[in-house]
């Protein structure tokens, strides 16, 4: 038979010709009609994996208080040299204000009291002596400042990052694919369902929904005529009626068996998930979720009675965001829906809930015939650690965290013969930082400029059952993905003020620690694009 290739949604699949006659037709109608039909065949989809989000609670620590590793530093150490202490001297008198030229400095008492470049009234005898302690370290790992230009930048110490490591965690996370983005999902149409309308049958419309039929115009103006005296309206999902009550009141119409063996039940199922972990130690980020559809679709033991059997259809999503700096933060985002539809006892149940930053912004536990909504939920993130970390001998009181906001759209619609929901979740957390430092000698500071976790998504899942020319079995999984994981750098530095032979008297050197460097891990594709359309030759 012959295979005709067709665009459904920006995704290519092959759609096979095949007989297949439902529907409320007149009966030499529908002998003349024969639709040809296929089921679609998706491509380049990602491998199902299990659910990946837990039951458990999300777990979320806004603040911790931790012992920094300083094994974890490596320290870029030198052979070492002589160490050559300060003399107690008064920096001022160390070189002529209008010569420039090098004077003998005058000695100061223990007590006599110094005024820094910053500003700090310290005695003589504590500034030198905290100024001697620094430079016998930096001796010792081959440094000095009596030979440092002024206004240096000399990396004392960093955390080694294994970037084969990060690399092989790359590799283990869901990967990108060509597949096209659909913007009606990014623009949260649940179902893109219509509005109830009066139905009239189009053959190219159903051409582009991927239903093919041999009707000629006339036939298919005469059907419409059938379909308008019957009074039939209902709304519409890609082409398709969905509308309960317009599906039974085309099943009441008179049509001829075609098919005297159809099976009771055609199933529906399928999932897809993704994931991302990277980092470890004092930061690392997170994303992990999954859609799946389950459910059948059963023939009516009488079409005229088409609400009594037994189709059911649910559709379950769930996905966690989260990071952590030093211990701090965890899940800032997370999600769980479950919905579901089942025509026998015409009752639709709905559960979903939010959380963000460990808090529940919304729960719903919900029965009833059907259910439709569209809401939206974001919050600030704002969540640190304190810890203590030496630039060399220096101890700096480190306040890091990272800050931000999370929030979810979504749009869901439920009935007892379809299931849809469809979602954009966003999380956006920067890594900031703050530092002090107790010794008079230097003050602290902090380089800044990393991304912890900047994504945004978009989801979508429905099933049901719907009519075009004939009744079909449908289901959809499909999402985007755009985010950007640990991506920049995080140092400290202490800044030392000290008497040097030039004018101004005083010169500065910047020593740091790099705690964390890296490209990241950045990913914007398509992740999944399944849709198929089943025939039920009802």
């Amino acid at each position: 038979m012959p295979t005709t290739t067709i665009s459904r949604r920006g995704a290519r699949r092959s759609w096979r010709d095949g007989a297949c006659l439902a529907g409320a037709i007149l009966p030499v109608v529908l002998l003349a009609a024969a639709p040809q039909l296929a089921k679609a065949a998706p491509i380049e989809s990602i491998p199902a994996r299990d659910t990946l989000v837990s039951a458990a609670e999300p777990t979320f620590a806004p603040t911790a208080t931790v012992t920094f590793n300083a094994a974890s530093l490596q320290v870029n150490t030198r052979p070492a040299i002589p160490f050559t202490p300060f003399p107690m001297v008064d920096p001022m008198t160390m070189v002529d204000p209008k010569t420039h030229q090098r004077l003998t400095p005058k000695p100061l008492a223990p007590d006599a009291t110094l005024t820094l470049p910053n500003g700090k009234v310290v005695s003589a005898q504590l500034y030198y002596s905290q100024l001697n302690n620094l430079e016998q370290w930096l001796s010792q790992h081959g440094y000095s400042l009596h030979d440092t230009p002024n206004n240096s930048q000399i990396e004392l110490a960093k955390v080694p990052v294994d970037e084969a490591s990060l690399a092989q965690q790359v590799r283990a996370g869901s990967q990108p694919t060509s597949l096209p983005r659909r913007l009606e999902v990014a623009g949260l149409a649940a179902r893109a369902v219509e509005a109830q309308a009066p139905l009239r049958l189009d053959a190219d419309a159903a051409a582009a929904a991927g239903v093919h039929t041999t009707l000629t115009a006339a036939q298919i103006a005469d059907l419409n005529k059938q379909v308008a005296a019957a009074g039939i309206q209902g709304a519409t999902v890609d082409g398709l009626t969905v509308s309960p009550a317009a599906l039974a009141a085309i099943a009441r119409l008179p049509y001829p068996i075609i098919f005297p063996s159809p099976p009771a039940c055609v199933p529906v199922s399928g999932s897809r998930s993704w994931a991302w972990n990277v980092g470890g130690g004092d930061f690392n980020a997170y994303l992990n979720g999954s859609l799946s559809l389950t459910g059948e679709a059963c023939k009516p033991p009488n079409m005229n009675n088409f609400s009594q059997n037994a189709s059911s259809f649910d559709v379950k999503a769930a996905g966690t965001a989260g990071g952590h700096v030093f211990g701090a933060g965890g899940d800032l985002l997370r999600i769980t829906g479950d919905l579901k539809g089942a025509e026998s006892s015409n009752t639709i149940t709905a559960t979903f809930d939010v959380w963000l930053a460990g808090s529940t912004v919304y729960s719903l536990n919900k029965t009833s015939p059907t259910w439709s909504e569209s809401n939206n939920f974001s919050k600030s993130i704002d969540f640190s650690a304190s810890t203590t970390i030496f630039v060399g001998p220096i101890p700096l009181d480190l306040k890091i965290g990272a800050r931000g906001s999370a929030g979810l759209q979504y749009s869901m619609n439920v009935d007892p013969i379809s299931v849809s929901i469809s979602g954009g979740p966003t999380v956006n957390a920067d890594v900031y930082a703050q530092a002090g430092v107790d010794v008079v000698v230097a003050s602290a500071g902090v380089q800044a400029n990393l991304t912890l976790v900047n994504w945004a998504m978009n989801f979508h899942a429905d099933a049901g059952v719907g009519w075009l020319f004939g009744f079909y079995v449908y289901d959809d999984v499909y999402a985007d993905s755009k985010l950007n994981l640990l991506s920049g750098n995080v140092g400290l530095y202490a800044s030392v003020s000290y008497p040097c032979w030039n004018w101004p008297p005083w010169c500065t050197s910047n020593y740091t620690d790099n705690l964390f460097s890296w490209s990241g891990l950045n990913f914007d594709s398509v992740l999944f694009n399944d849709h198929t359309l089943t025939p039920l030759n009802w």
